[in-house]
């Protein structure tokens, strides 16, 4: 196992484990590129969305986006989000932020690229302060 801060080669180059601000297991670990700056998130910053495929996050509309990234934390990934300090979680997305990702790739979620990478770290800032929102579960009439 590699954990958070260690480093590792494969061949080409040199991941660095850097553990996500948000995550299911303790085991979770995302890995960064300081090559390309490229960071492979996991599950964090999961965003499915319920519209359409989209080659990149950009492509949801914004508030589409953000609705979608909250309801997946609160319901699948981290639902113990809502007891978190706001002040030390905006300071952990902080730090994770100064690593200089450019782009994020990650499970649940469409690639996010340099232009929305801020408002990605923005959103998941904002999750311990946001109220939870409803599951919503589609019906079919029998």
């Amino acid at each position: 196992m590699v954990d958070s801060g260690q480093s590792f080669d494969v061949g080409d180059c040199t991941l660095h484990a850097v553990r996500p601000p948000v995550y299911d297991s303790p085991y979770t670990r995302g890995l960064l590129d300081p090559t390309t700056r490229v960071y492979y998130a996991s599950d964090a910053f999961c965003a499915p969305n319920p519209i359409a495929p989209v080659d990149w996050a950009e492509e949801i509309p914004a508030h589409t986006w953000e609705e979608t990234m909250a309801r997946f934390h609160y319901s699948s990934l981290c639902p113990w989000i809502t007891m978190v300090n706001q002040t030390r979680f905006q300071a952990e997305v902080d730090k994770f932020a100064s690593l200089g990702i450019n782009t994020i790739v990650g499970a649940h979620t469409p690639p996010i690229g340099r232009s929305s990478v801020s408002l990605a770290f923005a959103q998941l800032a904002r999750l311990p302060s946001q109220a939870p929102l409803p599951l919503e579960f589609a019906t079919t009439a029998r």
